[in-house]
Parts: C-alpha cells; sequence; structure tokens
C-alpha cells in the first residue's frame, strides 16, 4: 500500500490570486538577478582595491624601513659633529667667562654671550638626546 496516496495532489500556482502576471513575475526575477550580479561586481571590486591597498600599504613600510636603516648609518656621523660642536661651543663659553670686566656696557655683552652660548648648548644636548631615542 502506497502512504502517499492521501496527499492532496500538486496543484499549479495561481498568479492571479497574487495579482501578477507571468511576465511581470519573470521580469521581477531578472530586476532581482541584476542586483546580484551588480552586488556581486562590486563585492569583486572592493576586494581588489583591497589588496591594491595592502600591497601599497606593504610598500610604503617597505621604504619606511629603508629610510630608518639609512638613518641609522648616519647617527654614529651627526653623534661626532654633535659632540664636536659640544665641545667648540663649551671653550667658546669658557673664554667668554674668562673675560675681564670693567664697564657696565661689557658685562652686558659679557652676559648676553653666555646666553646665546648657554642657548646654543642646551639645543645640541637637546639633539642629541632626541639622537639617542
Amino acid at each position: 500500500m502506497d502512504n502517499y496516496s492521501n496527499l492532496p495532489a500538486p496543484q499549479e500556482p495561481n498568479t492571479e490570486q497574487v495579482g501578477l502576471t507571468d511576465e511581470q513575475i519573470i521580469q521581477q526575477i531578472n530586476e532581482i538577478g541584476n542586483k546580484i550580479v551588480y552586488v556581486a561586481n562590486n563585492i569583486a571590486t572592493i576586494h581588489k582595491e583591497i589588496h591594491q591597498m595592502d600591497l601599497q600599504f606593504e610598500a610604503y613600510i617597505a621604504s619606511l624601513n629603508n629610510d630608518i636603516e639609512k638613518r641609522k648609518l648616519n647617527i654614529p656621523v651627526v653623534s661626532k659633529q654633535l659632540d664636536s660642536l659640544n665641545s667648540m661651543m663649551s671653550r667658546i663659553l669658557d673664554k667668554v667667562l674668562d673675560m675681564d670686566v670693567t664697564t657696565p656696557m661689557e658685562m652686558e655683552h659679557k652676559m648676553r654671550m653666555m646666553e646665546i652660548i648657554d642657548k646654543y648648548l642646551n639645543q645640541i644636548s637637546n639633539l642629541t638626546m632626541r639622537l639617542l631615542l
């Protein structure tokens, strides 16, 4: 005995109940298909652009790493120059401190020179510290 004999017979869908003709249904299916294709193309474009951005970012990082390596090679040269400049400024400061002052104008001149030298020594120290960090 067949267990499926109690099932109702399949019926054709009644498009009149829904209110759409076969042409309208086909048109809507085509529109949905076109939208799916459009979305799929956009997703593929986005993936391609993300990949391109990843490659550009990796190239930028490689460029920065190369620049860092070049600058690391310059650190000893710059450090020696800053040390040399610092010792020259210290000698100048010693000479200014040894100057004999007899008039207020000479005293003002000496103080001004000491301020300028101190300013430059501070700048050299700051540059040296930044170079070491």
